[in-house]
């Protein structure tokens, strides 16, 4: 399969333990993290694909004024989602079904999405593009092909970098490669493409 034609992989809430394991915060810092979303404290972040919520409360840290929302397409991972985050000032959970994100155009100021690529296709990547205002930005974080198969998703279900460059700017994204910043992983910083 190519990266053209390729399939999102399905989750396994059952799994979901496997999303606290210490070694993320290790490999992925949040605060690397929030670095890369360069906050001023009272934007809109949309954690696109949330799983446990690790990264939504480090953003929800971040943030004086602003929200985040913690979004997931399977209702356990919501259900394991709101209870974490019910003490949080600026946090809320969101569940999307068949792809559609229940938010107005232009609604978020920054996407965060790690290692949450190879679960998505076309039509969350143009949610992706639709719902980002001009001057947001997003981070996507995701799994090197290759790297350790100890965690993540099999080989043939991950993108190169520049797979998911092409994918996302085909789909309106104008794409930096910030490096392996993370341990098996690459890192993308996109822009939406003016607007007419």
């Amino acid at each position: 399969m190519t990266e053209a034609t390729r399939q999102p992989m399905g989750w396994d809430a059952s799994r979901a333990h496997t999303l606290d394991d210490p070694r993320r915060e290790h490999e992925v810092p949040a605060a690397s993290v929030i670095e890369l979303l360069a906050l001023g404290g009272g934007e809109t972040v949309l954690d696109f694909g949330a799983g446990t919520g690790r990264l939504t409360v480090a953003v929800d840290g971040a943030l004086d004024q602003g929200t985040v929302i913690a979004l997931d397409n399977d209702p356990e991972m919501c259900s394991l989602l709101e209870p974490r985050l019910a003490d949080r000032h600026a946090a809320r959970t969101l569940f999307v079904e068949g792809g559609v994100v229940p938010l107005p155009d232009a609604s978020v100021d920054r996407i965060l999405c790690v290692d949450v690529l190879h679960h998505i296709g076309e039509r969350e990547l143009g949610e992706m593009h639709r719902l980002i205002r001009a001057g947001g930005h997003m981070v996507m974080i995701d799994w090197v092909r290759g790297a350790s198969r100890e965690q993540g998703p099999p080989d043939e279900k991950r993108l190169s970098a520049e797979g998911a460059s092409e994918e996302l700017e085909a789909t309106g994204f104008s794409v930096a490669n910030a490096g392996c910043r993370f341990a098996n992983r690459y890192t993308l910083v996109a822009r939406p493409l003016r607007r007419d």
